[in-house]
């Protein structure tokens, strides 16, 4: 299953970076974020190793990961393993002078018996898009109003 939702945010790629980066600004928009831990740094970012923990229905899971592209300010993409599914999320970022268009692309592959399941988790993935957009508008709430907060100092 995969989905794509791009949105313009009044900011530029550096003030809009960090929120698809940094997991103290990410646990703010992403609903279900709990935390990350670093497993090992890699210079260059490409190849370091972390957990995220993800809460659902109050019960908080592991998905390892592993950070596939970075280019600040450009493009970043990481693909996570859990248990019942892998996740690879990827974000494009663009400069439109003075305002940036992010683009998150997901990409979910289910593993052993969840495959069983494809049906039921299809039709989820409908509310998953949806989710995906109010997420991603989450997002653009905050990077605008710390745009707006930084320009007024």
């Amino acid at each position: 299953m995969k989905t794509t939702t791009s949105i313009e945010i009044n900011a530029t790629p550096a003030q809009v970076w960090p929120w698809i980066y940094d997991e103290d600004k990410i646990e703010q928009w992403v609903d279900n974020f709990v935390r990350a831990e670093t497993v090992e740094k890699v210079e260059g970012e490409v190849g370091t190793t972390f957990v995220n923990y993800f809460n659902e229905g109050g019960k908080e899971f592991p998905m390892h990961g592993v950070v596939r592209s970075y280019n600040e300010y450009t493009d970043y993409e990481i693909h996570l393993t859990g248990k019942m599914f892998d996740l690879t999320i990827s974000y494009d970022v663009e400069d439109l002078d003075g305002k940036t268009r992010a683009t998150q692309h997901s990409k979910v592959k289910l593993n052993g018996i969840f495959k069983l399941m494809y049906p039921i988790m299809l039709m989820m993935s409908r509310k998953g898009c949806k989710d995906q957009i109010r997420m991603m508008e989450n997002m653009k709430n905050l990077v605008e109003a710390d745009a707006a907060s930084s320009e007024s100092l």
